[in-house]
């Protein structure tokens, strides 16, 4: 192959190409490759990580995308810069389960219904904001925190009580849905034991999600 390389100017012109695809079309595809592998790694690892990920799901009440992205912006503005990048995104991630799917799509309904289940599952999602048969499902396997997760703070609540506000009676979220679905979405947490904090790490993240709950609430440290 050295001795065809340098002797590449004495191919007839009408073979080059062949030449080259016979040499070199290997070694330049895997060169582009690399460079490209390269150029995603360095551009994944420059893509701003969100702060925290809330999980919305909903059967009943369809949230429209411009709402979802209001109530992203509503987050931001709280500045929750939970991991301490300088930047402030909160992603909203929205599963809707639209019961008509049941007969008219019964397999997209089985595959909806399996994203949520893994939603559920997921501990990495903190807030979650859900209409009441969400809120039934997330309650019933043990996703859904109580009051007594605002430790410190006055909250105005049975700490045995669990959390289910009405989006109502959060202002800065509350200005971002229709009026009429403000009463009908509930924002909770995950509790402290579903979350599994099981390093400091994990703790220090899940009590940043709690001290900005409580800011957005009017709760009141006691001490």
């Amino acid at each position: 192959m050295a001795e065809s390389v340098r002797k590449i100017s004495e191919v007839p012109k009408g073979q080059k190409l062949q030449f080259f695809i016979d040499y070199f079309w290997l070694h330049t595809v895997l060169i582009i490759c690399g460079i490209l592998c390269i150029w995603y790694l360095i551009y994944a690892l420059n893509q701003p990580r969100p702060d925290a990920k809330v999980l919305m799901a909903s059967y009943e009440n369809f949230v429209p995308e411009e709402v979802i992205f209001g109530l992203e912006d509503a987050f931001n503005e709280q500045g929750m810069d939970f991991n301490e990048d300088g930047r402030v995104m909160m992603q909203i991630n929205y599963n809707y389960l639209d019961e008509r799917l049941k007969v008219e799509a019964p397999e997209s309904y089985v595959t909806l219904q399996t994203k949520l289940m893994t939603s559920v599952a997921d501990r990495s999602q903190l807030y979650h904001i859900l209409d009441e048969e969400a809120y039934q499902l997330f309650f019933h396997y043990t996703a859904v925190g109580t009051y007594a997760e605002f430790e410190g703070y006055e909250t105005g609540h049975d700490p045995e009580e669990f959390v289910k506000i009405p989006l109502s009676e959060i202002p800065v979220l509350a200005a971002q849905i229709p009026e009429k679905d403000a009463d009908k979405l509930f924002f909770t947490i995950r509790p402290r034991v579903n979350a599994v904090l099981d390093t400091e790490k994990k703790t220090v993240y899940y009590n940043k999600h709690i001290d900005a709950l409580a800011k957005m609430l009017g709760f009141e440290k006691t001490n």
